[in-house]
């Protein structure tokens, strides 16, 4: 229940916006240079998997030199790393560093580790490529087997070229495809190769399977495999639709913090935080799509031509955890959400009950893009709750000349005024970052989904 002093706490910020809007002060950054920015964001949980991925090469050196079949044991190191890399993306890990381990220890630092969990999956995917080189180098085996692992290392080079930030800021499309697609190729190619290089060595059925490389190749075959047991055909319902947003509905409870794989028109999934259009529907989630990318504007544009392009498509059963879901582990929050990002944060707002939320949502005419109904229905439905939440459309004239480094300025103060615990950031890349980089010069702990993710 909101009591008088937050009421006043929510009016007396709503002048310092007016003033701000008037006479606005930008952020002066320590770091001018972005890509450096986000790397001082990252370097806590940057240098932790560093030395766990330097741990585990070293404990793979003593492997490479326990007998004298060095590529074999080299080849034993690289499939290692492998199965490391795959499972640092999988539902389990996910599950057990952000609900599990999460919720039982509460520490800001394994917060941060479970978010930039990306780092583990580079560094081994690097130590992969590394480790498969060497064994390269000391096979002596048929041109055939040397030509199929040189094909194995050249589609191994292009995935982890590709993941560049640089690149899939860009080309994300053509990224996912190439990690998907040629991820997958790769490890057919790996399992025929291990098996027929072996058979070249003379070893049996028998000693082939039960050595570690295959059981552990068999593991990373099932943790590709696993996601795509779970999927199920749905039939979305379209329940809202604007120029800059559509809303579809799934059977299923919505939850915070979590966000569900759905296939577009292309066949490709992709992965949308779980929200709520009925604020009073336990029983169904919403997913709101907005046209930030090749596909999801495919779909908007489409559906307001009329031409609704999800009325079948499939869905994953398992809901991935995202940073979002560690806002509950705190007392009081400042969230800066912009445009679609409120999505995300709608179930926090509905569900969450013992959390202080204080809420910036930044964007371009958000009761025309949302709809003047749903606006006020959902202002409605939490105006019991100790939630201050406010809206700055950024068409007013007095917004249309902000930056960034305005709007790090202004959160700054929402910071300032309203003392929260940690804060929340959802929004597109270059903002995150800014944001991130400037509440961590603060000393402050900060929240937000970048490409280490």
């Amino acid at each position: 229940m909101k009591d008088k002093n937050s009421i006043e706490l929510f009016e007396s910020f709503e002048k310092k916006i007016e003033k701000f809007k008037n006479k606005p002060t930008k952020y002066h950054f320590r770091i001018e240079d972005r890509i450096v920015r986000q790397a001082y964001n990252s370097i806590f949980p940057f240098f932790i998997y560093l030395i766990i991925s330097l741990f585990i090469n070293g404990v793979g050196y003593l492997i490479f030199n326990l007998s004298t079949n060095k590529a074999d044991n080299a080849a034993l190191v690289a499939i290692i790393c492998l199965f490391i890399t795959v499972a640092s993306r999988s539902y389990t890990i996910n599950h057990l560093l952000f609900h599990t381990l999460g919720n039982l220890f509460k520490n800001y630092l394994l917060d941060q580790l479970a978010n930039k969990i990306g780092f583990l999956h580079k560094l081994m995917a690097v130590s992969t490529l590394i480790w498969a080189v060497i064994h390269y180098k000391l096979i002596d085996s048929s041109n055939l087997l040397e030509n199929m692992f040189l094909l194995i290392l050249t589609f191994l080079t292009i995935i982890i070229v590709t993941a560049f930030a640089v690149f899939r800021r860009k080309h994300h499309n053509f990224f996912e495809n190439i990690h998907r697609y040629l991820g997958h190729t790769t490890i057919v190619i790996l399992v025929l190769y291990f098996m027929m290089i072996n058979h070249y060595e003379g070893l049996s059925l028998i000693q082939t399977i039960t050595k570690p490389h295959f059981i552990l190749l068999i593991f990373i075959v099932m943790m590709l495999v696993a996601p795509w047991m779970s999927i199920k055909k749905i039939y979305p319902k379209l329940i809202h639709a604007s120029e800059h947003l559509i809303a579809i509905q799934l059977k299923g409870a919505p939850s915070f913090g979590t966000y569900t794989k759905i296939t577009l028109a292309n066949g490709q999934f992709h992965p949308f935080g779980d929200s709520m259009f009925d604020f009073n529907d336990i029983r169904n989630r919403t997913l709101y799509i907005t046209p930030s990318g090749d596909r999801t504007t495919k779909v908007v544009n489409e559906t307001n031509k009329d031409n609704f392009l999800l009325k079948e498509c499939t869905v994953r059963k398992d809901r991935f955890y995202g940073f979002m879901y560690q806002h509950a582990r705190y007392s009081n929050i400042l969230i800066i959400a912009t445009g679609g990002g409120i999505a995300p944060v709608i179930p926090c707002l509905i569900l969450n009950n013992h959390t202080t939320i204080n809420l910036l949502w930044i964007g371009k005419s958000q009761a025309k893009v949302f709809g003047k109904k749903q606006l006020k229905s959902l202002k409605k439905s939490i105006e019991d709750k100790d939630i201050r939440f406010h809206i700055i459309d950024t068409k007013e004239q007095e917004f249309k000349k902000f930056t960034n480094k305005h709007y790090v300025s202004l959160a700054l103060k929402a910071h300032k005024h309203y003392n929260p615990e940690a804060v929340f950031i959802m929004s597109n890349q270059s903002l995150t970052i800014d944001m991130i980089h400037a509440f961590n010069e603060k000393g402050v702990r900060t929240y937000g989904a970048t490409f280490d993710s």
